[in-house]
């Protein structure tokens, strides 16, 4: 594994993302990682999304249509 270090964070927000990890039981380092995952897997969709509308001859921001599906998996129970 690497490590990955992270200098200059604000305490208000150390104090933010150590709410949200201990929230849903996790560390700083998981959430932090999780997070960076979920930053990587959405950029690649992005990027399939593009390629797709690309060939389709759509002009639409794909990080629009990345946003519209994050807020209506954010509203399932």
């Amino acid at each position: 594994m690497s490590d990955l270090l992270t200098r200059n964070v604000s305490p208000k927000l150390h104090e933010k993302i150590k709410k949200i990890a201990n929230k849903k039981g996790l560390s700083v380092q998981q959430l932090t990682i999780k997070a960076l995952e979920d930053l990587v897997q959405n950029s690649e969709i992005e990027e399939r999304l593009e390629q797709i509308l690309n060939r389709q001859g759509i002009s639409i921001d794909p990080a629009q249509i990345s946003e519209i599906i994050k807020d209506e998996r954010s509203k399932r129970p």
